[in-house]
C-alpha cells in the first residue's frame, strides 16, 4: 500500500513540473499560392484584356501555365514562447521570403483554447471570433523533431495539426484544437487562395 501511494505522488510530483515548464519555439511558415480549380477558373475569367475570346483564353492559359512553373509562395518565422499561464506566438516580419506578400499579425496570444489578436495597449481582451472547427484523428502518425505526432483532419476538410503527448498542451503556434491532448507541432491550413503549413523546427526550455 505504501509503495502504491509512493508512486502516485511521484507522478503527481512528475505531471506538475512538466506543466510548469516554459518553452521557447520557433515554427516556419509557407504559405503558397492555391491553385484549384475554383482559383483557376477565376483567374480566367478576370481577364477581360480582348474582345477575341481566343486571345483571352491563350492569355488565361499562360498566366496559369507560369503560376504552376513558379507559385506564388511566403516564408515565414513565428517565434513561441509557452507556458501554463499563457503562449504568446511573435510573427517575425524580418524572415519573410517569396513573391506571395500577405499580411499577417504581429502577435497573437494562447490561452485556454481561444486565441486573442494584437493591440496598440497589448492584447484585445476579445478573441477571434472564427468558427471553431473539430477535428478527428486520420490514424497516421508523423515525427516532427524527434516527438511522435498524431494526424487530425478537420470534419471540413480544410484543416490538419499534427500533435504530440510528449509535450504539454500549452505548445501551441496558434491553433484551436478543441479537446485534443497535447502539443501542436504541425499544421496545414486551406483557404480558397492559399495553403498555410508550419512545423516546429526548434524547441529548448526557457529558464527566465
Amino acid at each position: 500500500m505504501s509503495k502504491v501511494i509512493l508512486i502516485t505522488v511521484y507522478l503527481i510530483i512528475g505531471l506538475t513540473v512538466f506543466s510548469q515548464k516554459r518553452y521557447k519555439c520557433q515554427y516556419t511558415d509557407t504559405t503558397s499560392f492555391n491553385m484549384s480549380d475554383t482559383v483557376i477558373n477565376g483567374l480566367k475569367n478576370s481577364i477581360n484584356l480582348s474582345e477575341d475570346s481566343a486571345i483571352n483564353e491563350e492569355i488565361g492559359r499562360q498566366m496559369v501555365m507560369q503560376l504552376l512553373k513558379k507559385p506564388l509562395f511566403m516564408i515565414q518565422l513565428r517565434s513561441v514562447r509557452a507556458s501554463n499561464e499563457v503562449t504568446v506566438i511573435i510573427f517575425d516580419r524580418y524572415t519573410k521570403e517569396g513573391r506571395l506578400n500577405m499580411e499577417t499579425f504581429d502577435s497573437l496570444l494562447y490561452k485556454d483554447d481561444e486565441i486573442f489578436p494584437d493591440s496598440a495597449s497589448g492584447f484585445n481582451t476579445i478573441p477571434i471570433q472564427l468558427p471553431r472547427k473539430k477535428f478527428i484523428s486520420t490514424g497516421s502518425f508523423f515525427t516532427i523533431m524527434k516527438y511522435k505526432c498524431t494526424e487530425y483532419l478537420s470534419t471540413d476538410s480544410t484543416a490538419r495539426i499534427w500533435v504530440t503527448t510528449e509535450l504539454p498542451g500549452y505548445i501551441n503556434p496558434g491553433i484551436r484544437k478543441g479537446n485534443i491532448q497535447g502539443a501542436v507541432l504541425g499544421f496545414e491550413l486551406k483557404s480558397e487562395v492559399t495553403i498555410t503549413k508550419s512545423f516546429l523546427t526548434r524547441i529548448e526550455e526557457d529558464y527566465k
